[in-house]
Formats: C-alpha cells, structure tokens, sequence
C-alpha cells in the first residue's frame, strides 16, 4: 500500500480559519472579567513598555477661584500621568509525534487527530491566561500576567511598586488600591458574611469604594462558591425585600451570577481559595483596567514545522500582553472569608 504524503500546510490553514476563531473565543469565555472585556481589548504595536494613561489627576487641585490681586496657585501638580508596564509572552504548544503520524492514513484522520491536540490546546490556553498564573497571578511568576492578586494586594498600604509607581500608605497613596482585611464567616451560626449581616459586608465595599475614589462603584465582583453561595441563600432570604435579577448577558454566556446594585456578582473557581476553605472576592470597576494585547501576538497561530532534534511536528499559539490599570483606587478585595458552612 503506497504511503499518504500528507500536505501540512493545508492542515495549518484549517486550523487557522477554522479552528483559532473558536480558541480565541473560548478564552473569553474563560472567566466574567474576560468576557466582558471582549469589546474593549486594546491592541499595541510594539515597544519596550506599555504606557497606560492615568484616568485621573493623581494630585488633584490645580484650579481655583480669585479676586482683585490674588496670587495665583501655579504649583507643579500631577508628576505621574501614566502607568508603565512590562508585557508578558505566552506559548500553547501543540505536538504532533512522528509515530501518531505514521498509525494514520490521510489527511481526513490528519485533520480528526488535530482537531482533538486543539481541544487540549484550547483548554491549556484557557488555563493558562484565565487561571492562577494568568488574571489571578500574584505576580511571584515575573513570566506571567501580572494579574489580580498582583494590582489588589492583600497589605496595599505596604511599600510596593505597581505599574512603574511607588505607592504606600505615606507615598502616592493615590495609587493604592482598597483591602477590607475583616474575617468574615458564612452561613448562619456564628457568621458575619452576606447572609448573616444583612449584606452589610458589600454595602460596606460599595462605600469604601465610592468615597476613595470620587464617588466610583464596583461594575462587576468576582468569588469562588463559598461566598456566592452565602450570597445566594441571602438572595433567597431576603426575596420578600428584594427580587434579584442577573445579568442576562452574562448568563446567556454561561456564567452563575447575581446583581446587586449596579454589580454583576459572578462566581469563578479560580479566585483564591485555601485548603482551609478561606476564599478571597474580588470588587472591580471594570472602566480602570484592560487587557492590552500586541496586536500580532493576540493568539496568534504559528504553524508546524520539524525540529532538527527530534521525530515530530509542532505548532504554537502565542500570546503577548499585560493586564493594565489606570485607577487602583476603585478596586477592592476581601482577604479573609471563610466559607467552611457554604462550600
């Protein structure tokens, strides 16, 4: 029986029309914050850094009122107005063994075994720029995305640095995000969570946030199902006072969700959670941050070639970028919410 030459460039741009339209949309698909920031994704060009413009005068004043010979105030004012960032690269890789090559007969079993490495490949993309190392990284990968736990430390009044900028609780306190470090406890006995406070904890984040940062609100909040699930049953609680809706868009999408105020509350099983069940939540104005991607790097599909060392194929999908704020000090984090009685 002769043997099938099988054309792999045809194979690339299947794989390019056909099938990374779908992994792109998947990784959107990862988590809430993604999804929502589908339409709002900023591409670069290029360049050593990223420059992010601030959303707002850092050291405020700069104008006032006067009369007859009053000396004007002419200050320098605002020395930072923007935040710089270093972009991060990501690589799915997908391979293809000599020996799975030779056990099939044509491009029609070709096209069935790379169809199924995508699928891997989409969810390690996934994993890989959704999960802990990608919108929950802390940072302690300097590789990977500064993500979440990295903008929203847990201690923000402690010396860091943050998008270039110095900040604590005696310098450029502007840029500081907001921590409420209160041990909270779900469920009923003995708790001081959502369902046992009468949403007390999040009326409280809704006005730290309002009154740091000129009157800003939270747009969407991120748990894992301890809390939700606390914040669920007080939904259920209290149905006679209020009826919760949800974010149709959000559901249609896939993802549990409840809005309070004018938050979506969406439930993700990557936000941090300890074996001891103590799980951390997320407010974020979504307005303050974006995904900057390099505009030729955004998912993109490198496809197969041969390396000189080895029996197999291989392909790529890279990704290059950074998650970027412009304003900390709308964004605020629980720290300590132990959700042994909900999860």
């Amino acid at each position: 029986m002769p043997s099938t030459t099988i054309n792999w460039d045809n194979v690339s741009t299947h794989v390019q029309d056909y099938i990374m339209p779908r992994v792109r949309n998947n990784v959107f698909l990862a988590n809430a914050a993604y999804y929502r920031m589908r339409d709002r994704l900023e591409h670069y060009s290029g360049g050593r850094k990223i420059v992010y413009p601030l959303a707002f005068e850092p050291e405020g004043g700069g104008g006032q009122w006067w009369n007859s010979n009053d000396k004007i105030d002419t200050r320098h004012r605002a020395p930072f107005t923007a935040a710089e960032y270093y972009a991060v690269n990501g690589v799915v890789p997908i391979t293809v063994l000599q020996e799975e090559e030779d056990m099939i007969g044509g491009e029609t079993q070709v096209m069935s075994l790379v169809a199924n490495k995508m699928k891997l490949a989409n969810r390690t993309a996934v994993a890989l720029i959704g999960g802990s190392q990608g919108l929950f990284s802390d940072g302690s990968n300097s590789k990977a995305i500064a993500g979440l736990e990295k903008a929203l430390p847990d201690a923000p009044g402690t010396l860091h640095t943050y998008g270039g900028i110095p900040t604590s609780s005696t310098q450029n306190t502007w840029w500081q995000s907001l921590a409420d470090t209160t041990a909270y406890t779900t469920g009923t006995a003995a708790a001081n969570f959502v369902q046992a406070n009468n949403w007390a904890p999040l009326d409280k984040a809704w006005a730290s946030i309002g009154l740091n940062s000129d009157g800003a609100s939270p747009t969407l909040a991120l748990c894992n199902w301890g809390a939700f699930n606390d914040i669920s049953a007080a939904c259920t609680k209290l149905d006679s006072s209020f009826r919760p809706q949800q974010d149709t868009d959000l559901r249609k999408a896939g993802f549990i969700n409840i809005t309070y105020k004018n938050a979506a509350i969406v439930v993700d099983p990557s936000v941090p959670r300890t074996a001891g069940k103590v799980e951390k939540m997320y407010f974020l104005n979504e307005d303050s941050f974006n995904l900057i991607v390099h505009e030729k790097r955004d998912l993109d599909f490198v496809p197969w070639r041969e390396p000189v060392d080895q029996f197999l194929r291989v392909a790529y999908i890279l990704w290059r970028g950074q998650l970027c704020f412009s304003e900390r000090r709308c964004n605020l984090k629980m720290t300590n919410i132990t959700t042994t009685a909900t999860s």
